[in-house]
């Protein structure tokens, strides 16, 4: 009888462990259910955001507008350093000019 019991107790014993697994792995479901949900709705408050800035919720042309704004932001640089580069040169040759009239002045005088 003792035999009986004692399997009676290890079949027990072995329901309860699978309780145990199966509440964590069903607390575990609904976290991961709830974090889902809102992952969703995050994500049609982002559609929504995007197809009122920028027209479209596509994924596709919302990477080609980046891009276009990639390349004229770029092409912007590159005026804004050729712009710069000019004005650099035209500093330079100014002072270059200074310094030589104030050369010639310093030997010409008596």
């Amino acid at each position: 009888m003792s035999t009986k019991r004692t399997a009676a107790e290890t079949a027990q014993s072995a329901i309860d462990g699978l309780r145990k697994r199966f509440d964590a792995l069903n607390t575990r479901r609904i976290q991961i259910q709830t974090q889902l949900e809102a992952e969703q709705t995050r994500l049609a408050e982002l559609k929504c955001d995007a197809q009122s800035q920028f027209g479209t919720d596509d994924i596709g042309k919302l990477t080609e507008m980046l891009q276009e704004l990639e390349r004229a932001n770029a092409e912007k640089v590159k005026a804004y350093q050729a712009s710069l580069d000019s004005i650099e040169k035209s500093l330079l040759r100014v002072e270059s000019e200074t310094q030589a009239a104030n050369s010639e002045r310093q030997t010409s005088k008596p």
